[in-house]
């Protein structure tokens, strides 16, 4: 398995799947075993695992002379130690051994020494060990550059006592062989029953030949072969390590060696599917051995095959790309996957991976994606079990399975990406089978899935804010020093992964006791802030691990629908629901004398199991552990009354499924009992545990109080976490606001992106400073506050008109660059405030379900709903010619209260106050397009609940008018409000146009804000002057060509190769440029258009494979000058030039429209798009053909410079020198180079690189008929017999006419473009 620092996947938890009644080709083959039979290991009863606490491993003979040797350890628990040792090894005087400690889902690695390599036919007393307190997973790689390699190590617990030998085959004559036997702490007796031909000692063992080796503690062999070793036996007396490979092998990429650990003949199985690569090119290689005589049956694809194997042999097939493949035997057999790698461009390493039988198929995995490789996961399912199969907790429904055929199986695939990241992959019940396999350039790697069956991976209390205290125990441990919090913690994951194992029941007693005993140790007593850090992370690995426990326990007793238990420190009661039941109700559940009051919808969202657990704790002491000195560091709201609270409830815990839900469908409803009764002045606030960057605090954000008393309150939050209550006397009647002013805590407009100004306001005002935007900011807090007021009514009426008026106010219509940043944060507190108040309105009517209003400024208009009214409709709001839609389910989950507000309203003026000017510092996806862009409709805003929501369940759509009529080539932007840093812009992500025509819009958003139209015309404005020239110069080619054609057809005295070819030429282009004139721009019918895109792609392909013909004749002429007869050269031409001439153009057309004909015309343009880089079939012939026709007139001018050079001295005073340089210059354009110039059309230069691109190549025509007809001495004779009437034939014999120079052998001329004369 070659790959480059490859890391082992984290967590992989047992390994694939197949129900025991499943085999292939029921009753056509009766050599298969019965369904009860398969499944099973018939040959021994050993399990292969590969997670264990001791490994044993070496390094083989590789290609190369310097290699970099590592182990690369993956952790499943919490601070395990692992050593990495070297038997017998004494390197620079000093033994190796290297301790680290890896925690729950890291990686390590552990490099060792290069001189560990093994050289040639060898005992060594040198043998790599792994050891481990707690069961970790280990991969050994041989890594070199460009030469890398890997395999899974099995435990010593997974060893076996015989093994069979499979070498994979190689055509280099370098590489041979190779296979190292290793044995573990005691004496072994290794047989060798060999098949091929090896070398031990100073010997040759040939086919039928038994070694026989004594090995000591820890020490091994390593035999190489002359040819193939694949069926060698290898009999142990003891279990031992077994690794195979090949030393060097060079099929299709660099050498590189490959190896892989064998699995023992104990655990073989009887079926296996194998998965095509995603990036196979070639055909792999599967190995199948066979230890006893049996029936194959190998089916590729829809193709079965049976093939009878003798005991002791090995069977090499094939494994095409994107066919998967279907194995089994009536005994147990041995499968190894070999990819042999693919050659440049796309090359990837050759490896070598065990297969694994569908009897060792699991329900879980964890894999690693790679860095810098393009990973995959493959899958083995049942084809009835796909649909439940879970990635990272959610269910994969989007991975495509394709059928093995003669199976009830299926395999799919699901890209994982280049970076480095950990996955999760599991079923809630059929095993499954997972390969991680991954490619990169020059590299590539194959894993078979490892499996957990002893812990569940779903007891994790890694979340973010544990993960760091870890690291930093980590380091304690390996200086070996003392730390309380990190006994604590260490003993807490211990307690808890002993809970988790899978084959282990647990209580609620056991759960109780154990944890209950940790709330008494001495660090969660610790005293001073400095320890404040200690006891936070303490207490809340302590509450996670607590949840997960108590989650486990009652998975594990699906017999007991709910159970409970109350100790001294803590009560606990859980309930079991199936996720199938029915799901229109409420739970509740009690610990002590607190209860927690959930909804069922809530509980069959959490988890993908079938038995899904509820979790209601409550705690005793931990109040007096996490006090009010936690409240310093708080995220409250109201953080500075909040500090002389106390805490006056126990503390309960909420969990779900797997654990804490931080985002639930609805509320629950918590019931805190009061430790001490509430008096009157107090008042009281609902809290939950939280800890950010390792410190713990009190937070009261997604909770609210939804009824008190003196002796208990109900809390409703939005959440599941850790919750008490917080409660103490109130000194300031409502919430002081940075401005001094009062406001409930539901009329909140102090966004973060508001808070700014705000405290820049608050200075102005404290230095008696005055500022027209700090009183318009003052205003409008006024107003709104005002509104808000509990006591008090409010009225659409009364919130349209005065902040309609604010709209009026001139700090809106403030100009230039200082002013911007003001007005964008007076509108964002407008648009905020007029929302909310609106809102506000609506709640304090609750008579009347719909308002509306209409004003000069803007127009409102809401709507109430029952929060209760679980609805699957929609609601349309209107407000003047604007609509906006909504789903009833958005509305529903906005809000806690009893009713839920929407509101949407239209501005009449807002769009010219934040207009164009704003899209300077935008983040729109085509910015360069915008810029030239309008407001075409009024400025809109939509709200609901308390505000606007920036994540909906599902999508609001916009219909919004345009203020002026839409034009044809405009495009439509759908375009939301968005306030950073200060700077206010308008953005379109998250906005699409659903549907646009020349009077309205209707827009798709996934969010809730203020929302208008942006229209402008695309792209760059198309310069008239140069659309000027290209009429012009277009017209006048075709005239030119026209006039080319008529000479060429009519001419008879010229009549050649060269004029075929001239007139070929004429006659593409002459179509090309009549086509392009007419019709390029016609876009209005779109199969019209691109019939048009078709034919020109075709006729300027047509130029062009004429101009390459012009070009290879000039060259072949020249070259061939010596020569008197070109007949033989003339016949080649006439023979192959029509048919390449216009059969590759129609080619490359053809294979442009299957793979793309979609491509074929734009909105502007009747040509080829863009997009998916489709101009490239044009682009890259072309590019070829410039390039070679500039090659072929360089190697002309130098032939002919090397001819004149050898002339008689007339040919240096010939009088026209300068017109020969001049038709030289001419074949540039006529061969089609100049078209090189649109490649440059870049940068600064652009408009005068595409004047010049269309003045040259627009007169290509003219150049033809001036270089080839006016200025040819023999057609201007023609022109003149013509224009004096005289039809009387040239008696000049033409004997051959080129492009360029004809050198003739009687007179020496050379003469550009024209026939030469030769005396007879």
């Amino acid at each position: 398995m070659g790959r480059r620092g490859f890391a082992f996947p984290p967590h992989f938890k047992q390994v694939l799947f197949i129900f025991s009644q499943v085999f292939f080709l029921l009753g056509l083959f009766s050599f298969l075993p019965p369904a009860s039979a398969q499944g099973t290991n018939t040959i021994g009863t050993c399990q292969t695992e590969t997670l264990g606490r001791e490994f044993i491993t070496s390094y083989m003979d590789e290609c190369g002379n310097s290699s970099q040797f590592e182990v690369q350890i993956t952790g499943y628990f919490a601070f395990t130690s692992v050593s990495v040792s070297i038997s017998n090894y004494m390197g620079n005087g000093a033994k190796f051994e290297k301790k680290i400690i890896v925690n729950r889902g890291e990686i390590q690695w552990v490099r060792v020494p290069e001189s560990v390599g093994i050289k040639g036919s060898t005992k060594f007393p040198n043998v790599v060990l792994v050891k481990a307190d707690k069961d970790i997973s280990v991969v050994s790689v041989s890594n070199k550059h460009m030469n890398p390699e890997t395999t899974v190590l099995y435990p010593v617990s997974s060893l076996g006592k015989e093994h069979y030998i499979v070498t994979p085959s190689t055509q280099s004559l370098d590489s041979y062989p190779e296979f190292s036997v290793m044995t573990y702490e005691d004496r072994n007796s290794v047989e060798v029953h060999v098949k091929g031909k090896l070398h031990y000692l100073t010997q040759v063992y040939s086919t039928g030949n038994k070694l026989e080796i004594k090995l000591r503690a820890f020490q091994g062999y390593q035999f190489q072969g002359i040819g193939d070793l694949s069926g060698t036996r290898i009999v142990s007396e003891k279990p031992v390590a077994v690794l195979v490979g090949q030393v060097c092998f060079c099929n299709n990429t660099k050498c590189n060696h490959v190896f892989e650990q064998l699995l023992p003949v104990c655990s073989w199985g009887t079926t296996y599917i194998i998965p095509p690569l995603p990036w196979q090119k070639v055909n792999e290689t599967v190995y199948i051995t066979a230890s006893q005589s049996t029936t194959v049956l190998y089916q590729l694809g829809e193709q079965p095959e049976t093939v009878t194997l003798a005991g002791g042999s090995v069977l090499q097939r094939p494994v095409k790309p994107s066919i998967p493949v279907s194995i089994s035997a009536n005994v147990s057999i041995q499968v190894m996957f070999y990819s042999v790698g693919t050659a440049v461009p796309n090359s990837s390493h050759a490896f070598l991976m065990n297969v694994p039988d569908v009897a060792s198929y699991c329900r879980m995995y964890y894999l690693n994606a790679q860095e810098g490789f393009e990973n995959f996961a493959l899958m083995v399912a049942n084809a009835s079990e796909t649909g439940t199969i879970i990635l990272d907790n959610q269910p994969r429904r989007d991975v495509v399975w394709n059928r093995v055929p003669g199976t009830d199986f299926v395999w799919g695939m699901r890209p994982l990406g280049p970076a480095i990241s950990s996955h999760a992959v599991e079923h809630p019940s059929s095993p499954f089978a997972l390969l991680s396999v991954g490619t990169a350039t020059m590299d590539s790697y194959g894993i078979p899935g490892s499996c957990r069956k002893n812990v569940t991976f779903k007891c994790q209390t890694e979340t973010l804010q544990i993960k760091e205290q870890l690291e930093k125990c980590k380091e304690v441990f390996l200086q070996g020093s003392n730390s309380e919090f990190c006994s604590f913690m260490n003993s807490t994951l211990v307690n808890l992964e002993s809970m988790c194992a899978q084959d282990r029941a647990v209580s609620l007693q056991e759960v109780a006791r154990s944890f209950g005993s940790f709330l008494n140790s001495s660090i969660l007593s610790a005293g001073g802030n400095k320890n404040k850090g200690d006891v936070a992370s303490a207490v809340t690995l302590l509450l996670q691990s607590v949840e997960l426990a108590a989650l486990t326990a009652a998975l594990k007793s699906p017999e007991n629908r709910t159970q409970n238990m109350t100790t001294e420190p803590m009560a606990i009661e859980t309930l079991l629901i199936r996720a199938a039941g029915p799901c229109g109700k409420g739970f509740t559940l009690r610990a002590q004398e607190e209860t927690m009051d959930i909804q069922c919808d809530t509980v069959t969202r959490a988890p993908t199991e079938d038995i899904l657990a509820v979790a209601f704790i409550s705690y005793s002491t931990l109040d007096s552990i996490i006090d009010k000195r936690f409240l310093n560091e708080g995220g409250l709201t109201a953080d500075e009354k909040l500090r002389n609270f106390h805490l006056n409830s126990k503390v309960v815990s909420g969990a779900v499924g797997n654990g804490r839900l931080m985002n639930i469908s609805k509320p629950v409803n918590f019931t805190l009992r009061h430790r001490q009764e509430k008096k009157e002045e107090e008042e009281t606030r609902c809290v939950h545990w939280k800890l950010i960057a390792g410190k713990g605090t009190w937070a009261e954000d997604g909770c609210t109080v939804h009824e008190t008393n003196s002796s208990y309150t109900i809390c409703h939050c939005d959440h599941l976490s850790s919750f008490a209550l917080l409660m103490g006397i109130n000194g300031v009647k409502g919430r002081k606001h940075l401005l001094g002013l009062d406001v409930t805590f539901q009329c909140q407009t102090e966004t973060p992106q508001i808070k700014e100004q705000l405290k820049r306001c608050k200075g102005v005002f404290l230095q008696g400073n005055n500022s027209e935007f700090c009183s318009f900011v003052n205003s409008t807090l006024v107003s709104l506050e005002t509104m808000c007021a509990e006591d008090r009514a409010v009225s659409l009426q009364e919130v349209a008109r005065p902040f309609g008026s604010f709209l009026n106010s001139s700090i809106l219509s403030a100009s230039g660059k200082e002013s911007k940043g003001e007005v964008a944060s007076a509108v964002t507190f407008l648009l905020q405030s007029v929302e909310l108040a609106a809102l506000m309105a609506a709640l304090t009517s609750p008579k009347n379900t719909i308002q509306t209003v209409t004003t000069e400024s803007m127009a409102i208009e809401t709507l109430l709903i029952p929060a209760a009214n679980c609805c699957d409709e929609a609601f349309t709001l209107r407000a003047q010619n604007e609509t906006m839609d909504i789903h009833c389910d958005t509305v529903t989950r906005a809000s806690t209260e009893d009713s839920v507000a929407v509101a949407f309203i239209s501005y009449s003026t807002l769009d010219s106050i934040i207009d164009k000017r704003f899209l300077n510092e935008g983040d729109l996806k085509a910015d360069e397009k915008l810029r030239n862009c309008h407001l075409n409709s009024r400025v809109v805003s939509g709200a609901v609940g308390n505000g606007r929501l920036m994540n909906i369940s599902k999508p609001v759509n916009f219909t919004l008018c345009h203020r002026q009529t839409k034009k044809e080539e405009e495009e439509t932007l759908c375009v939301y409000w968005k306030f950073i840093a200060g700077k206010g812009t308008w953005a379109e992500d998250g906005c699409a146009v659903l549907h646009t025509n020349s009077t309205h819009t209707i827009c798709r958003c996934d969010h809730l804000s203020s929302f208008a139209l942006l229209m402008g015309h695309t792209g760059e404005e198309e310069s008239y002057p140069l659309k000027i020239v290209t009429y012009m110069g277009l017209t006048f080619s075709l005239l030119c060509l026209f006039l080319a054609i008529l000479t060429f057809l009519l001419c008879r005295s010229i009549w050649n190769v060269s004029t075929s070819l001239h007139l070929q030429l004429c006659l593409c282009l002459f179509l090309a440029n009549l086509l392009f004139l007419t019709a390029v721009k016609r876009t209005s019918i779109r199969v019209v258009c691109a019939v048009v895109a078709g034919f020109l792609h075709y006729l300027f392909l047509a130029c062009f494979s004429w101009m390459f013909l012009e070009g290879l004749h000039l060259f072949l002429t020249v070259r061939n000058l010596k020569v008197v007869n070109y007949t033989s050269a003339s016949r080649f031409k006439k023979r192959f030039m029509y048919p390449f001439g216009y059969g590759f153009p129609a080619l490359v057309v053809a294979i442009s429209a299957a793979v793309n004909h979609k491509g074929y015309g734009t909105s502007t343009h009747c040509w080829l798009t863009l997009e998916r880089g489709f101009h490239w079939s044009f682009l890259g012939p072309v590019c070829a053909i410039i390039l070679i026709n500039l090659t072929f007139f360089l190697a002309t001018l130098w032939i002919l410079r090397d001819k004149l050079s050898s002339l008689n001295e007339d040919v240096s005073t010939l009088k026209d020198t300068r017109l020969l340089t001049f038709k030289a210059i001419a074949q540039l354009f006529i061969l089609g180079c100049t078209w090189s110039l649109g490649l440059f059309q870049i940068g600064s230069a652009k408009m005068v690189m595409a004047y010049l691109f269309t003045i040259v190549n627009s007169l290509q025509g003219a150049f033809i008929f001036l270089v080839h007809c006016l200025l040819n001495r023999q057609v201007r004779e023609e022109y003149r017999r013509w224009i004096k009437g005289t039809r009387k034939p040239s008696p000049t014999i033409q004997t051959g006419s080129v492009s360029m120079s004809t050198v003739t052998t009687s007179t020496k001329m050379v003469s550009w473009g024209e026939p030469s004369t030769s005396s007879p």
